[in-house]
């Protein structure tokens, strides 16, 4: 079994590293509050909430929202780029567990570039449970590349290292699959949208680099000599194929946001005030 790494000692540079442009970020939390349909009254709770790159414009848009996130650390990084007068609500808990919300309070439920680190029966079991009379929108939120990008070409070597070592990975399962298995399971009128489109300069050795000052590698937490031996391999493949590892790269990098409608298990009845623990 693999263990999800921990982002504490990501969470002061996460942004520099793996950030998205906060132009962009802006972007896409009006298009997601536009697509949650929250009309004023609706709640929202967004999972794995990081730094707060998305969900600090959520609470600027007026969304009756709450953050959760398994790392303290990466929701001290929020509460800073925060505006305190919009009274972010920051809960430290793991979503593989029972949310921090009562049943059927919630209308829209958010996830941003985490879902491949979460047990999606537990994801659709709380959902359904948190999901208020009418629903819930499930809106799942992806970055893509152009899959012969620079950042994507190296991801992919990577993963197929992972799986030559035998060691099983959680990356590179998109939200489509996930999303799948739950209209089976339920849920119903699946989409997916485009929401924000930006280009960027890569150099190979960035992302190497980038891999080896973290924990873990594929959303999985390795042995420290054992992501060192796959990365030494990497950049072995790296130099094959890119014989100057710093010279830049442009690449085309978006935004595009799954949902699926997730019907209540909750009964009907008035929506409790306030959230639990």
């Amino acid at each position: 079994m693999t263990t999800p790494p921990s982002f504490d000692a990501q969470a002061e540079d996460f942004d520099r590293r793996a950030g998205i442009p906060a132009a962009r970020a802006a972007e896409i939390a009006a298009a997601v509050a536009e697509i949650a349909a929250l009309r004023g009254r609706g709640r929202m709770l967004e999972i794995g909430a990081g730094t707060g790159e998305i969900g600090a414009h959520l609470l600027a848009l007026g969304v009756d929202y709450l953050a959760l996130d398994r790392s303290p650390r990466m929701l001290e990084v929020f509460a800073r780029r925060v505006d305190p007068r919009h009274h972010p609500r920051l809960v430290s808990g793991d979503a593989d567990r029972r949310w921090p919300v009562g049943d059927g309070e919630l209308d829209a439920i958010f996830l941003s570039r985490v879902a491949h680190l979460l047990d999606p029966r537990t994801l659709w079991s709380e959902a359904q449970r948190t999901a208020g009379p009418a629903g819930a929108r499930l809106l799942v939120g992806r970055r893509a590349r152009d899959p012969m990008s620079v950042h994507a070409r190296m991801r992919r070597r990577m993963h197929e290292m992972l799986a030559e070592a035998g060691i099983p990975h959680r990356g590179g399962s998109g939200p489509r699959r996930m999303l799948e298995g739950m209209r089976a399971s339920g849920g119903h009128a699946p989409f997916v949208v485009e929401v924000a489109r930006w280009s960027v300069l890569r150099r190979p050795i960035e992302a190497l680099s980038a891999w080896r000052s973290k924990p873990g590698l594929a959303g999985v937490e390795l042995e420290t000599a054992r992501q060192a031996e796959i990365l030494d391999r990497l950049a072995d493949w790296m130099r094959a194929q890119f014989p100057d590892p710093s010279a830049e790269h442009a690449n085309e990098e978006w935004y595009e946001v799954h949902g699926i409608h997730v019907p209540s298990r909750a009964p009907s009845k008035e929506r409790r005030g306030s959230t639990e623990g």
